[in-house]
């Protein structure tokens, strides 16, 4: 275990529990629920895709990042996966999302995940 969630048990089969850990140890979560099948807050979303360009760069400050998060989480409006999609750098994952339906935190996180630089 990297980061803990009431929410999530580490020991799971689920794919997506190392990339959540990945992000949370990076500000991406502000408390301790991952909440990975809750729709993603449109606001929440814009300061994800913040977070993922300052992240690329080497640029990210994880703690101002979970302050973002935190007051993002606030709004109520849901991200599409074309609005999270045109947030994000333009890549063949991105461009291929222009669905008005709503994206789920854990999709959201597999996106990002694709998104980051391999070493």
């Amino acid at each position: 275990m990297v980061s803990f969630f009431n929410d999530v048990n580490v020991r799971g089969s689920e794919t997506w529990i190392p990339m959540a850990e990945y992000f949370a140890t990076r500000g991406f979560f502000h408390d301790y629920n991952a909440r990975m099948g809750e729709s993603l807050k449109l606001a929440t979303a814009r300061a994800w895709a913040e977070g993922l360009a300052k992240l690329r760069v080497g640029r990210l400050d994880p703690n101002a990042l979970a302050r973002a998060v935190a007051e993002a989480e606030r709004t109520d409006k849901d991200a599409t996966e074309a609005e999270f999609a045109a947030l994000l750098p333009p890549s063949s994952e991105t461009a291929r999302l222009k669905s008005k339906a709503i994206i789920t935190r854990e999709e959201a996180v597999r996106l990002m995940w694709k998104l980051l630089p391999k070493p």
